[in-house]
Order: structure tokens, then C-alpha cells, then sequence
């Protein structure tokens, strides 16, 4: 059926909207039938560094309801702007969303063991495109296999045909110098995957890749792992 484009924006804000009402009563509604507009204001007492950092204020949360309950009545009766979309969709973007969410998740992370040669490993990365390899032996997380790593390996002309991942754990280690990453919890909103690539970019530096675990420790089993390329989804 042929919608035109106020019907377009419409629907879109009521499934944005939606989206975030079910975030907050997950969130911060301590029993069945606590109010919109005060889960909305611990919300914001909560949240408001965050919110003002992405240029929203409390008005503009209260606003968004008050669209909200006039559209949902008649939605004639109000012209939803493209701006409000934008809005609610940031809000969505940045706290619905999860690391989770955006991540290349633990069944699609190729990893190594010790065990494994060195040249099987460079050539599926070339193979796959990817840049960062975590090296895991017994769920336990020992450092990760990157470009840093090869480039260094070859500067020293070793043969790469004849080394296993286990003798090369101490240039692994030294090149975690250089390759940045961090870990953080799968449950982390949007938000603070993002900030803490700005926080890197800020001091002049590069985030390679964020881990995620259960608790964000570097000790659990890593469940998924995020690039800069990631924060796009």
C-alpha cells in the first residue's frame, strides 16, 4: 500500500519510539504501570552527562514524548519532522544498543592456539582480511596476533614455515605495545564502545579492536570483539 512521505516518518519515530519506551521499562521502571514521564526523568538524571554530550537536553526527551502521545492518538493531527526522527534515533543508537549488538560475535572470531604455525595463521588473515587474532588456550586469553606481529617477524627474517605461535608468545607480548586494545563487558551500551575509541583518537592514538567478555575482564571467555568499522552498524 502506498505511503506517503509523513507516513514514512511517522512510522519510523513510533518504531524508534518504541524502542526506547521498552529500554526504559526494562531500565528503570521499578513496577508494571510506573509512568513514562518519570521513567523519562531518571532517565536523564541518570544519563544526562551523556545526553548533553550528544547535544540532547531534558526538553528535548519531553518533547519527544509529547509527539509521541499526540501522534498516537491521530496521526493527522501532527507533522512529525525529520529532526525528531534523528533524535530518537540517536537515543536509540547510542543507549538501546549494545556491544553486543554491533559486534563480530565468538562463532565468527577466528582464533589461535599456541600450537598453531605461524604461516596457517598469516595466511588466513590475509584470507579472511582481518588485522587482529586473539590467541586463546583454554578459553584463557594470552594476546593477540596482528600485522604489528608479522611485520616485526619479518624484519628479523625468520622462517615463518617453521615456527609455531608458542615460540613467538614473547614477541606477541612486546608488539601489545603498540597494538592497542581494550575489554570491555558485551552488555556495554553503544555509547561507551564509542567513547572509548574517542578516548584513544583524543590522546593521538589508535583502538585496534575492543573484546567483549560476560563481566568486560580480560580473564573470561571473549564472546565478541568490535572494531572502529563496527561503530557504522
Amino acid at each position: 500500500m502506498f505511503m506517503n512521505k509523513q507516513g514514512e516518518i511517522v512510522e519510523k519515530f513510533q518504531d524508534f519510539f518504541q524502542q526506547w519506551e521498552k529500554y526504559l521499562s526494562q531500565k528503570y521502571s521499578p513496577y508494571k504501570g510506573f509512568s513514562l514521564g518519570r521513567m523519562i526523568d531518571k532517565f536523564w538524571k541518570r544519563e544526562n552527562r551523556k545526553l548533553k554530550d550528544l547535544g540532547i537536553t531534558r526538553d528535548d526527551l519531553l518533547n519527544l514524548k509529547r509527539i509521541r502521545n499526540v501522534s498516537a492518538h491521530d496521526k493527522d493531527l501532527i507533522g512529525i519532522e525529520e529532526k525528531a526522527v534523528f533524535l530518537i534515533e540517536k537515543i536509540v543508537h547510542n543507549f538501546c544498543k549494545t556491544a553486543k549488538d554491533i559486534a563480530t560475535l565468538a562463532h565468527d572470531i577466528y582464533r589461535v592456539n599456541t600450537g598453531e604455525r605461524v604461516f596457517d595463521v598469516i595466511r588466513e588473515m590475509n584470507k579472511k582480511h582481518i588485522t587482529y587474532v586473539p590467541v586463546i588456550e583454554r578459553n584463557n586469553f594470552l594476546g593477540i596476533f596482528s600485522k604489528t606481529t608479522v611485520l616485526e617477524l619479518v624484519a628479523e627474517r625468520l622462517n615463518l614455515g617453521e615456527l609455531l605461535i608458542s615460540d613467538i608468545m614473547d614477541k606477541i607480548r612486546l608488539s601489545e605495545s603498540s597494538d592497542n586494545y581494550e575489554f570491555m563487558s558485551m552488555y556495554d551500551d553503544y555509547y561507551a564502545v564509542y567513547q572509548m575509541f574517542q578516548h584513544y583518537i583524543d590522546r593521538g592514538k589508535k583502538l585496534g579492536v575492543i573484546f567483549l567478555t560476560e563481566d568486560g575482564r580480560e580473564t573470561g571467555e571473549i564472546k565478541g570483539l568490535v572494531s572502529a568499522w563496527d561503530l557504522n552498524k
